[in-house]
C-alpha cells in the first residue's frame, strides 16, 4: 500500500473550528465605490449616462472586487480612455485593504473593457471564432490510466445532456413527465439510456472531460462526507495546518431542500499550502456505504487566487487506487465528477477519497465535500419531492443541488419548472464556461467548455395519432 495512504489509516479526525465567512457586502467598500463613481465627470469623458450601482462584492479568496452597474449603462460608446478613467476613480475611492485587489466593473453581464469597440476584433482571414483554443491543464484528469490518451479529445471539455426529465407542473400541482408515452417509454427516460452508458463514456475514453447538467449516476443511495461534520468520516492530518477559506462552502442539513435553497452557501471549506512533489498533508473522506455497489464520486472545493491546477485526489475503491489531478483554478463551488467505482458496504479505509497537498507549484489546495452516488431527488416542489432517483429528474433540480445561482436554476422564479428545465441546461453550461477563453466576457467558473450537445429523440404522437421523430437544432 502507498505510504501516504497507509499513514492515514490509523489517524482519527480532529475538531474543526467554524468561522464566519467574510464574503460579500462591506459598507466601507460600497461607500468607497459609490464615491469613486460619483467623482467621474461622465459627459467630459464622452458618456451621456451615469451609472447606478447595483451590487458591490469583495472576494477575499480571489482577491477581487466585482462592481455591478445597471444594464442601461452598457448601452453607450466606451473607449479605452473612459473605461480607464472609471477604474481609476473607483480604485481611488475604495478603502486601502482593497486597493491591491483586482477590480471588475460589470454592466449587462459584461466587463466594461470588453464593451470597448473593437476590443475583440477578429483578425483578417479568420472565422468569427478566430483561433481560440485552450492549452492549459484539463479540469480533471485520470493519471492512473495505463494507456493515456494522446491523439484524441484530451484536454477538450464538452457539455452534453439527455434532454428532459421529471418536473413539477405548477398548473396541475403534480410531478409530470415532459414528453408523452410511446412504445412503453418516454423521451425523459429513453435518451438517458443512450447518453449515460454509451455516449458519455465514449467521449471520456477518447480523453474528453464531460459535464452533464442532469445527474449521471443511477445509484439510488447517496453518501456525502463533508468538512463541516467531523463525525461523518472527514479527517485532516499532516505537517501543515488547514484553515477555512473566506467564502462559504457546501453543507448538508437533514431533510429535503426548498426551492431556491443553495447548499453551497451553507457551510465552510478548507485550504492548505501545497508541498512540491509528494504531499505531506491530507484530507480524507471515508463514507459509510449502506450497501456495496457502484457509486459515482464527486468532489467539491473552492477556487482561490493561488489555487493550483493539479490538486491530487486518490480514490480507494475496494483497496485499489485511482489517482486524479484536478485543476482547482476552475470549477470551484459545485460538484466535480471524477469517476464511477465499486465500493464495499460499510466504512473502511480501503473505500474512501484522499486529497493531498502535493503539487508541482506553490499555492493552495482546498477541500470541501465529497459525494458518493446519485441519490434520490430532494428538491421540494408543491409540498413534495418527485419520489424518484435524481437521475430521472429534469436538470433544473440537479443544477440547484450543484450550487448554481438562482438565475441559472430558475429563470422564471419558481413559476414554470418546464421552461426552467429547458433554460437551465445551457445556462449551467454558460455559468461554468464564463471567464474561460471561450466566454471571456462572461462571469463564471472558467471551465473551457467548447461544445455543448443536447440529445433528444423528440419521439411522441399528435392528437391525430401521427408519430413525430427526430429534430436537429444547431446554435452558436
Amino acid at each position: 500500500m502507498n505510504k501516504k495512504i497507509g499513514l492515514l489509516i490509523f489517524v482519527a479526525a480532529f475538531g474543526l473550528t467554524t468561522v464566519t465567512a467574510q464574503t460579500t457586502h462591506n459598507t466601507q467598500l460600497t461607500n468607497g465605490v459609490k464615491h469613486g463613481l460619483s467623482s467621474v465627470n461622465y459627459k467630459k469623458i464622452g458618456l451621456s449616462k451615469s451609472p447606478t450601482l447595483v451590487a458591490c462584492e469583495a472576494d477575499p479568496d480571489m482577491e477581487s472586487v466585482t462592481v455591478k452597474l445597471n444594464d442601461e449603462f452598457s448601452k453607450q460608446t466606451f473607449t479605452e480612455k473612459n473605461v480607464k478613467k472609471i477604474y481609476k476613480k473607483i480604485k481611488k475611492g475604495i478603502p486601502s485593504p482593497y486597493k491591491k485587489y483586482d477590480i471588475r466593473v460589470i454592466s449587462d453581464g459584461k466587463r466594461l473593457e470588453n464593451l470597448v469597440r473593437g476590443s475583440r476584433r477578429t483578425p483578417s482571414g479568420l472565422s468569427s471564432w478566430g483561433s481560440i483554443d485552450y492549452n492549459g491543464r484539463p479540469w480533471t484528469q485520470n493519471v492512473s490510466k495505463a494507456q493515456p490518451v494522446t491523439q484524441g479529445l484530451q484536454g477538450r471539455h464538452i457539455s452534453i445532456w439527455a434532454s428532459h426529465g421529471r418536473y413539477y407542473d405548477a398548473k396541475k400541482a403534480s410531478w409530470q413527465w415532459q414528453r408523452p408515452n410511446l412504445f412503453g417509454t418516454t423521451e425523459d427516460l429513453f435518451t438517458q439510456t443512450i447518453v449515460t452508458p454509451y455516449v458519455i463514456p465514449m467521449l471520456e475514453n477518447a480523453g474528453a472531460v464531460v459535464f452533464t447538467p442532469r445527474e449521471r449516476d443511477w445509484q439510488k443511495d447517496e453518501v456525502i462526507v463533508d468538512n463541516d461534520n467531523r463525525r461523518n468520516g472527514y479527517s485532516e492530518i499532516g505537517s501543515k495546518s488547514w484553515s477555512n477559506t473566506a467564502n462559504r462552502g457546501f453543507a448538508r442539513h437533514s431533510g429535503n431542500y426548498a426551492d431556491g435553497e443553495n447548499p453551497f452557501v451553507k457551510g465552510t471549506a478548507r485550504k492548505v499550502k501545497t508541498t512540491k512533489g509528494n504531499g505531506n498533508t491530507f484530507a480524507a473522506y471515508q463514507p459509510n456505504f449502506p450497501s456495496s455497489g457502484r457509486y459515482a464520486v464527486y468532489v467539491s472545493y473552492k477556487t482561490l487566487k493561488k489555487s493550483v491546477d493539479d490538486a491530487e485526489y486518490i480514490v480507494l475503491h475496494k483497496g485499489q487506487e485511482t489517482t486524479f489531478r484536478v485543476n482547482q483554478q476552475m470549477g470551484g463551488g459545485t460538484w466535480v465528477y471524477l469517476g464511477t467505482f465499486d465500493f464495499d458496504k460499510g466504512s473502511s479505509e480501503f473505500n474512501r477519497v484522499i486529497l493531498t497537498n502535493g503539487s508541482h507549484r506553490k499555492g493552495f489546495v482546498t477541500a470541501d465535500a465529497v459525494r458518493f452516488g446519485g441519490g434520490m431527488g430532494n428538491i421540494v416542489r408543491g409540498g413534495e419531492t418527485s419520489g424518484l432517483p435524481r437521475c430521472l429528474e429534469g436538470a433544473r433540480y440537479y443544477t440547484q443541488w450543484a450550487g448554481a445561482p438562482r438565475e441559472v436554476v430558475s429563470l422564471f422564479q419558481g413559476e414554470n419548472d418546464y421552461n426552467d428545465d429547458i433554460n437551465c441546461r445551457s445556462l449551467m453550461t454558460n455559468w461554468l464556461a464564463g471567464g474561460s477563453c471561450y466566454m471571456p466576457e462572461e462571469d463564471g467558473k472558467r471551465v473551457p467548455i467548447e461544445l455543448s450537445l443536447a440529445v433528444h429523440s423528440d419521439a411522441g404522437f399528435s392528437r391525430e395519432g401521427l408519430q413525430t421523430g427526430t429534430l436537429s437544432i444547431c446554435t452558436t
